[in-house]
């Protein structure tokens, strides 16, 4: 007797084993999963990296460190690392293949950067708290090498521990320049005196042979004879100094720093 009505009996069984064998294979079947591929990522800077591949967010790489990625889609993938504190990016392009890992090195990022020294000793500049080079006195260095971004610089004369320190954007491949006015000690015996308290004093020395005014941000703060001396007493942080040549069509500009109680030594030059 046939357990299925219009059913013979003893053709049952072949209904069940056809309808278990047929129809279209099953979703996820490892056979039908997309290719995947492998990356490693090398980061030899002093740097930290967010990575992406293909606009996803997909790991950090470390300083010095390396980063290894799966489950990549396999063919043409952009990288970007990125650091978006020290406003730095890097594209990378490159055909992942499901067949080998693939490596991308990260570059190290570099900029030149150009110290002038109105002083008479070498200047140490440091960059991150890292020391990347010495300034001739009374003269321009270039540093070539230095981390591009942006940076904390520090100059620090070679007559005494105070230091001047100031934010910048270096970019990539090209060259910025930078004056610091490094403070000198007042006890040091020579004579430095002293801003009035939480202000800054810039000791200006006019060993040109012209008559100058100087103005900051548009207002003139002082006339200096040639062979004179100034007093400019300003607030703390970066001030652009404009110098006007009496009687001469010159004018040229300095950029001074100052942290608080500190005293800039600046010997104008006529330049």
């Amino acid at each position: 007797m046939s357990l299925y009505p219009g059913i013979p009996a003893g053709i049952t069984s072949l209904v069940v084993v056809a309808c278990a064998t047929s129809g279209p294979p099953r979703a996820g079947d490892p056979a039908d999963a997309p290719a995947t591929a492998a990356l490693t990522v090398l980061n030899p800077t002093d740097d930290t990296y967010a990575v992406t591949v293909g606009g996803a967010p997909r790991a950090t790489a470390p300083p010095g460190g390396r980063v290894d990625l799966t489950g990549l889609a396999a063919g043409e993938a952009v990288v970007i690392a990125h650091n978006d504190g020290l406003h730095l990016a890097q594209r990378h392009v490159l055909t992942l293949d499901a067949a080998r890992p693939a490596t991308v090195t990260l570059r190290r990022q570099l900029a030149r950067l150009r110290v002038v020294n109105r002083r008479h000793v070498p200047i140490e500049v440091l960059v991150d708290g890292l020391p990347a080079g010495w300034a001739a006195p009374d003269g321009e260095t270039v540093l070539e090498g230095v981390p591009a971004g942006q940076r904390t610089l520090v100059a620090r004369a070679a007559d005494g521990p105070r230091a001047v320190r100031a934010e910048r954007y270096l970019n990539e491949d090209e060259e910025t320049s930078w004056a610091p006015a490094v403070p000198v000690e007042a006890a040091s015996g020579e004579g430095v005196p002293r801003p009035p308290p939480g202000q800054g004093l810039i000791w200006m020395r006019n060993t040109s042979s012209f008559d100058v005014r100087v103005f900051i941000g548009g207002e003139e703060v002082s006339f200096v004879f040639a062979g004179a001396t100034a007093e400019i007493v300003v607030p703390p942080g970066t001030h652009t100094l404009v110098v006007h040549i009496e009687g001469a069509d010159a004018i040229s500009e300095h950029e001074v720093e100052l942290l608080p109680n500190q005293t800039a030594e600046w010997d104008y030059r006529g330049g």
